[in-house]
């Protein structure tokens, strides 16, 4: 009797990088886009505390009420992509460590 494990390997899917699916759904096709141009929507966060970020990222959208989450840099996350929300990547001294993105 074979069990599942026995079962002949499938072909993976092709893997696409996050960045270039990313500019896919966001409508930018497979043109390169820089990490500036990707982070336009909000201002230079890197270096501010994660409430600052926080505070900033309201002003330019509050509809992101409550779904602004400050996280440790090494953070595990789900990988899910939300326009709803924003995480803000902060180093062990509070800061934010890379420009915070919708997703």
């Amino acid at each position: 009797q074979k069990g599942h494990c026995d079962a002949p390997p499938t072909k993976a899917p092709p893997v696409v990088p996050m960045r270039s699916f990313l500019r896919r759904i966001r409508g930018g096709g497979d043109q390169p886009a820089s990490e500036e141009s990707e982070a336009s929507e909000f201002p230079n966060l890197v270096g501010m505390t994660g409430e600052e970020a926080t505070q900033a990222i309201l002003q330019v959208d509050s509809s992101l009420t409550g779904n602004v989450h400050v996280l440790p840099e090494d953070c595990m996350v789900t990988m899910d992509f939300r326009t709803d929300r924003v995480r803000i990547f902060v180093n062990s001294n509070g800061r934010v460590a890379r420009q915070p993105v919708r997703g």
